[in-house]
């Protein structure tokens, strides 16, 4: 276990040293933008961990009054905690000056408007936790090739293959998590998609899920394009998913109200039919009038969910 921590440790420790020292290899412009996301990145996992830790606690009942107390009292302290944790999120959405220490003992210090905020845990298991998200959260959006020797690289690039492989056929799109507090994230498309989630939790599973729901909305959108240029009518208001039996791993999609369909292997959008008929709109806008058009999935966290089963 100790030898897992330094080597945590000292992924972070080098991925910020790297930060700090740029070389001249980054704009100005460029080496703020890596700053800021490693701040928020590391603030929004410093509030993820003290959530959870919350969360088992209120769970966890202690038997003794003593023990009741004293675990009451922490939880009122790390409520005080993470109220300013979330504080120096909105500050740095509202501009904040943004910097970070590394002390000689290689603890890293967030400076958002010179508030100090320690990069750790409510415990050492959870610091180890925190350091390895912050490390492949902030490759997911930089280029950490010149950062890390290979060996280290695949090391950390373990956790981000299910993003990778659903997003192979998306280069054209992107996109971000914007997190306005600790209480709600919200993944947007360049193409147009918001995925509103209940919480920051599992952010690495929920990107990749939503990379795969992309990837067959691509394979959707071809399939029906084929559909129009062969001159057969799509009428959008009839379009429904249809599960078919267990031994076949297609679904059938009616397009019009003559029952015409088209079969295809979509089995993220087969487990969530409301998922599907939420996305129609969108899958429309992209077909007749190719104009930008956004469209917000408010219960994101729900059928997230619903993917697991």
């Amino acid at each position: 276990m100790s030898a897992e921590i330094n080597l945590s440790r000292s992924q972070l420790t080098e991925l910020a040293r790297h930060i700090q020292r740029n070389n001249g290899s980054d704009s100005e412009q460029s080496l703020s933008q890596k700053k800021y996301d490693f701040i928020r990145i590391a603030l929004v996992e410093i509030i993820a961990a003290y959530e959870q830790e919350i969360d088992k606690s209120l769970q966890h009942k202690q038997k003794s009054l003593k023990k009741r107390v004293k675990t009451r009292r922490w939880q009122l302290a790390t409520q005080t905690y993470l109220a300013t944790l979330n504080d120096n999120l909105h500050r740095m959405d509202s501009g904040a000056s943004l910097d970070f220490l590394i002390s000689q003992q290689n603890q890293i210090m967030l400076l958002i408007d010179a508030r100090p905020v320690i990069v750790s845990g409510p415990n050492a298991g959870s610091d180890t936790v925190i350091e390895k998200k912050i490390v492949t959260q902030f490759c997911l959006v930089n280029d950490c090739k010149a950062y890390f020797k290979a060996s280290d690289q695949s090391d950390i690039l373990k956790s981000d293959n299910a993003i990778q492989s659903a997003r192979h056929v998306l280069e054209d799109v992107s996109g971000t998590w914007n997190m306005r507090s600790s209480l709600r994230a919200e993944y947007v498309t360049s193409n147009g998609l918001s995925f509103k989630f209940s919480n920051v939790r599992d952010r690495v599973a929920k990107q990749a899920w939503v990379y795969r729901i992309l990837a067959e909305l691509l394979l959707l959108q071809g399939q029906l394009r084929m559909i129009q240029e062969k001159g057969n009518l799509i009428h959008w208001q009839s379009m429904k998913l249809l599960k078919l039996p267990e031994t076949d791993n297609a679904s059938k999609i009616i397009i019009n109200q003559q029952g015409d369909f088209v079969k295809v292997t979509i089995p993220e959008l087969a487990k969530s039919p409301l998922l599907f008929m939420e996305l129609v709109p969108w899958i429309q806008q992209q077909l007749v009038q190719k104009s930008a058009f956004s469209i917000n999935i408010n219960q994101a966290e729900q059928f997230f969910h619903q993917s697991l089963h």
